[in-house]
């Protein structure tokens, strides 16, 4: 009978020391995955334009550089029509989207170098013809407020997409 009791002892114990492990496991992987979500996120709040990745919201970044700071009232709707009709955004994530693009575009430290990666990716995703009815669009906006001071980001978007060749 003490050998039963023994054995079952042994075994209670070895089943909570395993139980132990795989917990103390799980809470170290839950810290490293914690520890690991907050440098990207550090590192996104350094440079938040490095991490897009979606045509739509690179479409709406370049947008908000090219027109800067101070868009008009006609440059804001003509903004906001390029989301809804053009990249596809529906009408209840456009503002979201546009008030997130907006936000990146005034945290980005080098205007140009957000300017590049955003191109990239949009001549990554689109086809030919979309990139040049979006270089389009993009000019559209930029001359709205009759500014001319636009005018080199214009090339730079035209060159990240691949329809002019960049300035040396």
């Amino acid at each position: 009978m003490s050998l039963v009791v023994a054995c079952l002892l042994l075994s209670g114990l070895l089943i909570y020391a395993v139980h132990q492990a795989a917990q103390y496991q799980t809470e170290r992987v839950a810290e490293r995955d914690a520890g690991e979500r907050a440098r990207k996120l550090a590192a996104m709040r350094r440079t938040p334009d490095a991490f897009v990745d979606d045509p739509r919201e690179a479409g709406a970044v370049v947008l908000h550089i090219v027109v800067g700071d101070a868009p008009t009232a006609v440059q804001r709707g003509a903004i906001a029509w390029v989301a809804r009709d053009m990249m596809g955004v529906p009408d209840a994530d456009a503002p979201t989207l546009l008030a997130r693009a907006r936000w990146i575009a005034a945290q980005a430290r080098d205007a140009d170098r957000a300017l590049d990666h955003m191109t990239d990716v949009l001549a990554q995703r689109l086809t030919a013809q979309e990139r040049r009815a979006f270089a389009e669009a993009v000019a559209a906006i930029a001359d709205a407020d009759g500014d001319d001071t636009n005018v080199l980001r214009l090339h730079r978007v035209a060159a990240g997409l691949g329809l002019v060749a960049r300035a040396a």
